[in-house]
C-alpha cells in the first residue's frame, strides 16, 4: 500500500517509497513486540539472498554502457533499420529473442543486449508494443537450452 501510494499517488521516487515502506514495516514489527535484534537479522538474511541478483544487474549495466560507449548497440540498431521490415520486425524481434535466450541460456542477457538493440529499432521503425515484445521472448531462455553435444571417444 506504502509503494502504490508513494509511486503512483505522490510521485515519490522508488528507492524512498522503499525505504520508507522498510521503515514504516520495521515501526509495525517494534510495536507489536519483535525484538530490534529479530529485525536486524531478518534484513540481514534478506539482504545476503539478494546480493547476487544485484551484483548481476550491476554487471549488466555495465555490459549495456560499453556496448552503447563501443558502438555495438548503435551499429546493430543502424543495421536492423536497414534489414528488417516494418511489417515483420514483431515476428522477427520475438523469433531473435528465443533463439539468442535459447543459445545462452539467459533471459537477462538477452534483454540486455539484443532487447536494448531491438528497442531502439522498433522506436525507429514506429512499430508499437517494441518492449513488451523484446522482452517477452527471452523469457523462454532458461527452460529452453540447446542440448550439449557430448563427444564420446
Amino acid at each position: 500500500m506504502i509503494i502504490l501510494c508513494g509511486n503512483l499517488a505522490l510521485h515519490l521516487n522508488t528507492a524512498l517509497t522503499l525505504l520508507l515502506s522498510a521503515f514504516v514495516s520495521s515501526i509495525f514489527a517494534v510495536l507489536t513486540g519483535t525484538r530490534w535484534e529479530r529485525i536486524e537479522a531478518e534484513i540481514s538474511a534478506g539482504l545476503s539472498k539478494i546480493s547476487v541478483p544485484l551484483v548481476m544487474f550491476l554487471e549488466m549495466g555495465v555490459l549495456i554502457g560499453a556496448w552503447v560507449a563501443s558502438g555495438t548497440i548503435p551499429s546493430m540498431i543502424y543495421y536492423g533499420l536497414q534489414v528488417i521490415s516494418p511489417r515483420y520486425f514483431l515476428p522477427s524481434a520475438c523469433l531473435i529473442s528465443a533463439a539468442i535466450s535459447a543459445a545462452i541460456g539467459s533471459s537477462f542477457g538477452t534483454v540486455t543486449t539484443v532487447g536494448v538493440a531491438l528497442a531502439g529499432i522498433g522506436t525507429g521503425l514506429n512499430v508499437p508494443l517494441v518492449l513488451r515484445r523484446a522482452r517477452s521472448s527471452p523469457a523462454h531462455g532458461p527452460e529452453t537450452r540447446f542440448p550439449r553435444c557430448r563427444i564420446r571417444p
